[in-house]
């Protein structure tokens, strides 16, 4: 796992990796050189299958398919609860943040994405894609 990248307008960002663990997997990751401070995600936990149950003050929930389930997430600096729901077949039906519902449509013929009103927007960026 690279555990290093040095960007041209140097900004580092460093992928410690968990020491008390045989697999190269994230423990904590930390940026330097940032203008406006450093940027740290808090040390990582993991359940007995291998997810990631907590990210510093971030909690995340699985069922036994180990799906996510549900998050106490940071946004904007702000925690909010976040919630998943799935179909028979594991595709992600909603996404509900606060109460707030975002919804996907899957064809039940071809089990494909007809429309998806998700957004995925990373925190450190602030880009959305869709």
């Amino acid at each position: 796992m690279l555990h290093r990248v040095s960007h041209a307008n140097n900004v580092d960002e460093t992928i410690e990796v968990d020491p008390a663990h045989p697999f190269d997997r994230p423990y904590r990751i930390t940026t330097s050189g940032v203008t406006s401070g450093g940027w740290d995600t808090g040390v990582y936990h993991y359940d007995g299958s291998g997810n990631v149950k907590q990210i510093g003050n971030q909690l995340y929930r699985y069922d036994r398919m180990s799906r996510l389930l549900d998050g106490d997430v940071e946004v904007d600096g702000e925690i909010k609860t976040q919630s998943l729901m799935y179909d028979a077949f594991g595709n992600i039906l909603s996404l509900t943040t606060d109460g707030g519902t975002l919804s996907t449509a899957v064809d039940p013929a071809t089990n494909r994405l007809t429309e998806s009103l998700l957004q995925y927007r990373c925190p450190r960026s602030h880009h959305e894609q869709m």
